[in-house]
């Protein structure tokens, strides 16, 4: 299953920036998201623009503030995207999307933005050559994707959370949104668009 190799990923201190490989494996799988019930709550779309032979996942943090307590939404192929999930409304989410490489590097991207009752977001991850790309989105209308004004971005290559006061507001859809991993042999680009973000009105 995709969740061990990203279990293997998250736990250990490499993840999602400038990375290395993964040594130690976590002593028990990561837990699974458990949606909130109720209806005060966003749906948060899940969509991975990469090479075949690389998978990636989606976490939420139990923790929003301090990026700890990472449970797994959703995990991703190039052929497959997984089902959407719900965030509860008004309150602070943080959530990761990582991208994994058959040569087990991993490149991750957190954000941490306020969800809006009745609003549809999506999280995207696609491959670049040595890195990474992720954003996050409205799509409440999926004809006309527009910029989070809550979205912060959480993580760097020289800080795995950043404190939410160093952060800063994004207030463009393709600001602040590349990471780095470990070189490896390049695998073709996966450049994320507004018009890659097809079918965003199903789950």
């Amino acid at each position: 299953m995709f969740y061990r190799r990203f279990a293997r990923g998250l736990v250990a201190v490499c993840i999602g920036f400038v990375l290395v490989g993964c040594a130690q494996p976590p002593q028990q799988p990561l837990p699974t998201y458990l949606a909130p019930a109720g209806t005060h709550t966003a749906r948060l779309l899940m969509r991975g623009y990469i090479p075949a032979g690389d998978t990636y996942g989606v976490f939420v943090f139990g923790n929003a503030e301090t990026c700890m307590e990472p449970q797994k939404a959703g995990a991703g192929t190039a052929t497959h995207n997984p089902d959407a999930t719900r965030l509860r409304a008004g309150e602070l989410s943080t959530v990761s999307a990582a991208l994994y490489k058959p040569d087990r590097t991993v490149c991750a991207i957190r954000w941490s933005f306020l969800p809006q009752a009745g609003r549809s977001y999506v999280i995207t991850m696609s491959a670049r050559e040595g890195g990474c790309a992720s954003r996050l989105l409205d799509v409440t209308d999926p004809d006309r994707p527009v910029a989070e004004p809550t979205l912060r971005r959480r993580n760097s290559a020289e800080n795995i959370c950043i404190p939410m006061s160093q952060t800063r507001l994004l207030t463009a859809a393709t600001d602040n949104d590349t990471a780095k991993q470990k070189p490896s042999a390049p695998q073709g680009n996966a450049p994320t668009a507004d018009d890659d973000l097809q079918n965003l009105s199903r789950p």
